[in-house]
């Protein structure tokens, strides 16, 4: 499991590491920080799954600003918006954001070999060594993890979604463990859509990631506290109200992004869409992501049992975005 956090790690040190840095000097005086996350899965005629996180810092005066801003341009989400007009194109300029965006090229098996039952296996005893890992005094209190290793046993156990509640955890820490390597941080909020995929096992995914990103830091030199880390639980309404339009930025990405053919640099048009609605999708990847050194995009596969990763820039032209990969 670690290979993943190992590979995403190495492409944004080696690809993006000098805007993700530049955004958070311009922040330097920010230790409050959110992100939020959604994922656009299964779509039909589509190449890959997608995860979106973006990152807001919290100044001052709060989120409040910025939220209401959002949800004055964004009064929706993307797949309820007919178009995306000039005040939705520019957002993206208008508020402080940096966005990482995944894109899972099918067919993205990473804990399924063919035999389910020796993979719920690997996966029991793959999240037993993570709970033995917990802070000393907190091991009790993990209990969705321990409700996921109940789960694994069972023989409709989903091991795609097991799949799916490990990168989303990874990803979560490995922003978290990169913002707090750069910049002090007291606080930072987890915020997914929530879905059964964060829901599932009491919220499973929020106490993988907790995990993995309290192991990271322990295991660096340092004299910087971790931050306290929050997440916005479905019962929470005032908190919801505040923080919810901060995913719209994610779902605008997620969606968008899972109707791009990286290959030929085309967008896939979904059964049944008219002309003119396609163009929510190619407005939202030219104006948002071509030439945006705040947007990281990076294409997972795997190979040969090998997970790969390739970072993918845009570059905007008079019609067309003109795609650059970057290894």
């Amino acid at each position: 499991m670690d290979d993943i956090y190992a590979s995403l790690n190495d492409a944004i040190d080696q690809i993006f590491a000098s805007n993700f840095k530049d955004f958070l000097h311009e922040n330097l005086s920010v230790d409050r920080w959110v992100i939020t996350s959604d994922f656009n899965f299964d779509s039909a005629g589509s190449q890959h799954d997608v995860f979106a996180f973006s990152l807001f810092p919290v100044k001052i005066g709060g989120i409040k600003e910025t939220s209401e801003y959002i949800s004055g341009i964004l009064s929706d989400d993307f797949k309820r918006t007919d178009r995306v007009n000039k005040a939705r194109r520019n957002i993206i300029n208008k508020i402080e954001v940096f966005s990482f965006v995944l894109l899972l090229q099918r067919p993205f098996k990473l804990l399924r070999s063919g035999d389910s039952g020796r993979d719920r296996v690997e996966i029991y005893h793959a999240i037993q060594s993570i709970l033995e890992r917990a802070p000393t005094g907190k091991k009790g209190s993990f209990l969705g993890l321990s409700k996921l290793m109940t789960e694994s046993k069972k023989k409709n156990f989903s091991i795609k979604m097991m799949e799916r509640i490990l990168i989303l955890s990874k990803m979560y820490a490995l922003i978290s463990d990169r913002l707090q390597s750069i910049t002090i941080v007291r606080q930072i909020y987890w915020l997914p859509d929530r879905d059964n995929l964060t829901t599932y096992c009491e919220s499973a995914w929020w106490e993988l990631a907790e995990i993995q990103l309290t192991d990271r830091l322990l295991q660096k030199i340092t004299r910087k506290m971790p931050a306290k880390i929050g997440i916005i639980r479905p019962n929470d309404i005032i908190q919801q109200d505040k923080f919810d339009p901060l995913i719209r930025i994610p779902d605008y990405l997620a969606a968008a992004f899972s109707r791009w053919d990286v290959a030929a640099n085309v967008i896939l048009p979904p059964a049944d869409s008219k002309k003119k609605a396609l163009g929510r999708y190619a407005n939202v990847i030219t104006h948002w992501f071509a030439g945006n050194p705040r947007i990281w995009v990076a294409q997972l596969r795997l190979e040969d049992d090998i997970l790969r990763t390739r970072v993918l820039t845009g570059v905007r032209t008079k019609r067309r975005i003109r795609r650059a990969s970057l290894n």
